[in-house]
């Protein structure tokens, strides 16, 4: 502790002697020590190795004072000295830095604890001090008393005091109750009203921003099913339905997102996670859900609605948010047809492989005439033509689908040419814009049939066996897997309707999907001619 009437400078130099290794210093006084007291002039240090903190020292004091008598009047003198004291006790014992003093009037004096001793204990400490001490004042004018916890000094002459910051400087009588002023009470409230205003701002500021944020991921969310009637499924339920979008529950992943089977509401569901194009959008999924919305066919796989997860939107005033988009399909459970073409260890029988033929095509002729406006597929291959338990064929993947923005509208163009190329229409593979017709489609379905019927995808292959071997070209073409276990007219017409619609160079020479082609596949007869408009109506057939 320094002493308050002596300058920080001769209390530093004060402590900063006590550690020292020489003769004046502490280890030197007091070797091996553990408990050490020392009291000096211009400071107080106290060490142990035992807790000492809180509780005042006074069974050791020490009084020094001057050698001249005191005034005549020393019994009154000695009064007035004890009452500084006491009033003197009580300022020290409520002041923050415990120190208390008064410079103004004799008798002139000073108290200061330990900054470790609380109120009461350091009034406790001062009053040690000052008791039965009357004999001892008037022999002196001036004197001084100390313990290892406090002190006090006193003198009818003034003496330098260096208060510390938040002490009491007493300049009279302490009043019995101490009201703040009016420029305290000012200040405080000047205060009080600054802090309440920045805690209100505070608050409003993070409303706005939290409604600001939640308008945008509101508006982002609703956005993307906007005008849709599906079912919008919660995330929470998509994940618990897959796992946690879990590798094992994952049953397909393509280009355009990552597939789950789930089970959501006692009903089996295939969860397809939708991959950003390289732009960071979202457009396939808007392209698929567009396209799909409002059909119902039993050759198309049953969209059942879809979800979205929007994370990091309480800072999307400043990044962009992070968004995963999902559509709930129902499960289709016996794989795709490139698998049972390729994969499986079980042949595909030709009455299966003919079943699938019919039902693609009744899959596109609805999407081409019955839609209104028409839809383009777009990426028709045996990976996306999906399969149930009786083989009933079930196109799905709309991602790259496009629909027509006027009923009547012969065709639609694309600065990009998308789609798998083993199935796409040379004509859409060039570059510059490009015109979508429903022969785009027209081109693929044939692929997919000679592919159906070879059990490879080899279309050039089995156009140069139906023209060079007009004889045995059914024989030749025919998958060997097959052993010779098909029927031969249905063959040959799945041949030659496949050659027909992937024709690749006069797209004009390509049937349109209606319902006469259904009959030249059941029944024979003539190829359809193609047809000039495209846009005639047509009948769709389940099959």
């Amino acid at each position: 502790m320094c002493s308050a009437d002596y300058s920080r400078a001769e209390c530093s130099d004060c402590l900063a002697a006590t550690p020292g290794s020489n003769t004046g210093g502490l280890p030197t006084r007091c070797p091996g020590s553990t408990s050490v007291f020392a009291v000096f002039d211009k400071c107080l240090v106290r060490y142990s190795d035992t807790n000492f903190l809180g509780a005042p020292e006074t069974e050791l004091i020490y009084t020094s004072g001057s050698d001249e008598s005191s005034l005549p009047g020393a019994m009154a003198y000695s009064g007035k000295v004890l009452d500084r004291l006491k009033l003197l006790t009580a300022e020290a014992a409520s002041s923050p830095k415990r120190f208390a003093a008064n410079v103004v009037d004799p008798p002139f004096a000073l108290t200061q604890c330990t900054w470790d001793l609380p109120p009461d204990k350091c009034k406790q400490c001062l009053d040690v001090l000052s008791a039965n001490a009357s004999d001892w004042f008037t022999m002196t004018i001036e004197g001084q008393r100390k313990t290892y916890s406090c002190t006090l000094r006193y003198s009818n002459t003034t003496f330098t005091v260096l208060p510390f910051e938040d002490i009491i400087i007493s300049s009279g009588p302490l009043p019995p109750t101490s009201a703040p002023s009016s420029e305290a009470k000012s200040v405080k409230g000047s205060t009080l009203i600054i802090a309440v205003v920045v805690v209100l701002a505070l608050v409003v500021s993070i409303f706005i921003w939290w409604v600001v944020s939640w308008y945008k991921w509101k508006h982002t969310r609703d956005s993307f099913g906007k005008g849709s009637r599906l079912q919008r499924f919660d995330y929470r339920d998509l994940s618990n339905a897959t796992g946690g979008f879990s590798k094992e529950n994952q049953i397909g992943k393509g280009g355009f997102g990552v597939v789950y089977s789930g089970s959501l509401k006692n009903k089996e569901v295939a969860v397809k996670s939708i991959v950003k194009d390289s732009r960071g959008e979202f457009k396939d999924f808007l392209a698929e859900l567009g396209a799909i919305d409002g059909t119902g066919h039993v050759n198309l796989v049953r969209l059942e609605g879809w979800g979205c997860n929007i994370t990091n939107y309480m800072f999307s005033c400043l990044f962009r948010p992070t968004v995963n988009l999902f559509l709930v399909y129902e499960l289709v459970p016996n794989g795709n047809l490139h698998e049972h073409l390729y994969e499986k260890t079980e042949v595909l029988s030709w009455a299966m492989r003919f079943k699938i033929v019919k039902g693609l095509w009744s899959a596109l002729n609805y999407l081409h005439y019955q839609c209104d406006p028409y839809i383009l597929h777009r990426d028709i291959k045996p990976a996306n033509i999906l399969l149930d338990n009786d083989f009933n064929a079930k196109l799905g993947d709309f991602g790259l689908s496009r629909v027509a923005e006027v009923s009547g509208e012969e065709s639609m163009q694309t600065a990009v040419a998308v789609g798998t190329r083993l199935y796409m229409d040379p004509l859409c593979m060039t570059d510059g814009n490009v015109n979508l017709l429903r022969s785009s489609d027209v081109y693929s379905f044939g692929i997919v049939l000679l592919e159906i019927a070879h059990g490879n995808n080899n279309p050039d292959g089995v156009r140069n066996l139906y023209r060079n071997q007009p004889d045995s070209f059914v024989n030749d073409v025919a998958d060997k897997k097959l052993k010779g276990q098909f029927d031969k007219r249905q063959m040959e017409r799945v041949i030659a309707l496949g050659i027909r619609c992937s024709e690749p160079i006069d797209e004009s020479k390509r049937p349109s999907l209606d319902s006469a082609i259904l009959h030249f596949l059941e029944n024979g007869g003539e190829l359809p001619p193609p047809k000039i408009h495209e846009n005639e109506p047509h009948d769709a057939t389940p099959v």
